[in-house]
Order: C-alpha cells, then structure tokens, then sequence
C-alpha cells in the first residue's frame, strides 16, 4: 500500500520535473552559428530559404541575419532574425518581418518596415538611394534583387530624435522624414 502511494505521488513529480526541464530547454536553446539556429525552427513560415546578410553589431553582443523564407507559402519574404551572443553560442531573441520583395514602395523612394521600439529600424529603398542616414549615422546598405535592405542597430533615443534622411549618388537628400 506505502509503495502503491509513493508511486502515485512520485509520478505527477517526475512528469512536471520533465515538464519543466523541457520549457527551460526551448527558452535557452543555443547554436554554435545564426544559421544553424535558424535551421532548427520548429515554425515552418519562419525557415530560412536563402541567406542573405549576417550582421553583428560592433560590440559583438549582437547578431541580426536577413533571410528569404516562404512567410504563409508565399516566395520572396525577407525576415530578420535578432540573436544575442550568449556563454554556449548563439540564442534567439526576435524574428521580424522586413516584408515582401516585390511590394511597392509607399514613397518615391523609402519603405519603412518597423523595429525602432528596440533600437533596429529597417526598411525597403529602390535602387536611386544610395545612403540612409540619421544625423551623421549611416545605415548599412543590404542589396536584394531589385531593391535594398537598409538597416540600423543600437539606435538611441537622442539618435531617433534625427532626421531619416535618403541621398541618392550626387549626395542630394531625395526625401527626408
């Protein structure tokens, strides 16, 4: 009888001990490379179907990788994964849309995607813009296709606060937000 009762209470233990282990396993969950990482979501429209660009940022805390993926079975989605440098490699914090390819530029020249709540702002610009700037910091420029990615990380709040502006090859400002 003793045993029969140790065993009913050890039972519900052991599963929520294992129930446990497995929820801190998916929340810490590292990978050598970004990549890799990327290669082993569970959620289908988030694998990657192509890379793009990997970009840590200077103090190499860190990672940001651009990447096709077929986003609700359409071709053509490019995402942004945000990871963080941590003790046994590489953890996923964020995936974010940048948005469709073959979308229109809702300006003449300039697409904003989102992302200035954490300090990244993204977006699409045709090919005439040659530089994105804020003040006198410049995004990074990622081609793709027909368009380009332009990209900023660690933004500032006194940094935001700068105009957006895009120059085209003369060093003229085409449009400014």
């Amino acid at each position: 009888m003793k045993k029969s009762i140790l065993i009913l209470i050890a039972i519900p233990i052991i599963l929520f001990g294992a129930a446990k282990y497995l929820e801190w396993l998916k929340e810490n969950r590292t990978f050598p490379t970004q990549e890799l990482a990327l290669d082993n979501i569970l959620e289908p429209s988030w694998k990657p179907t192509e890379f793009i660009e990997t970009v840590t940022v200077p103090k190499g805390q860190y990672s940001y990788v651009f990447y096709y993926s077929n986003f609700n079975g359409q071709r053509d989605y490019i995402q942004l994964a945000e990871f963080e440098k941590v003790k046994n490699g590489w953890k996923l914090v964020t995936i974010a849309g940048v948005g469709f390819l073959d979308t229109e530029i809702n300006y003449k020249y300039y697409s904003h995607s989102g992302g200035i709540e954490s300090g990244e702002e993204y977006g699409f610009v045709n090919n005439d813009v040659v530089t994105v700037k804020r003040g006198s910091h410049e995004a990074l420029m990622i081609p793709v296709k027909n368009k380009k990615i332009w990209f900023f990380a660690n933004l500032t709040d006194d940094i935001l606060k700068e105009r957006l502006e895009f120059v085209d090859e003369k060093g003229n400002v085409i449009a400014r937000f």
